[in-house]
């Protein structure tokens, strides 16, 4: 059955989605690649491209982007994991048993956390559930990931910015 939107922000439901994300960032390889910067940075292109008007300081906005993943990768080396990319609330099914995850054309290795705050933005999370987020995932969350969290919800927004401007 559907999984309520009103319902999948619950504690218990956040806790059987994160089981669900476990089991694909668990595999070793999966076709494709996903970045959200190389998305937005390609999706500017494709709406330029069709002479759509975009905001007028999209380089600024592009150069923040930059600016970003600079800071998020800057101690770290990014771990490329499968990743869904697209966890809307009409992706999941509850079986009973599980959270299945549906809908995958978006999916390619990149970065969890993507996963984690897509997911989280798709649901309208409050600042108490983006944490039973990352406790879900990684028990103690530090705060480093906090701070990935918070980075990568920007990205988040910032596809779904320049996807609408593709829409155009």
């Amino acid at each position: 059955k559907p999984m309520p939107a009103e319902e999948i922000g619950s504690e218990e439901n956040i806790a059987r989605v994160v089981a669900s994300m476990k089991l694909y960032h668990s595999i070793n390889k999966f076709p494709g690649f996903f970045s959200p910067f190389r998305v937005a940075e390609e999706y500017a292109k494709t709406a330029h491209s069709y002479k759509v008007k975009l905001p007028h300081n999209i380089d600024w906005i592009l150069d923040r982007s930059a600016e970003i993943e600079k800071a998020m990768y800057a101690n770290e080396t990014l771990t490329l994991r499968p990743c869904h990319n697209d966890l809307l609330n009409g992706n999941f099914i509850d079986d009973g048993n599980r959270v299945r995850i549906l809908d995958w054309e978006y999916a390619g290795m990149g970065d969890i956390f993507f996963d984690l705050v897509n997911f989280a933005i798709q649901h309208d999370f409050n600042d108490e559930q983006d944490e039973i987020l990352l406790q879900a995932y990684f028990g103690n969350p530090t705060d480093s990931q906090r701070a990935h969290q918070k980075l990568m919800k920007i990205m988040s927004d910032l596809r779904e910015a320049m996807w609408s401007q593709v829409q155009i």
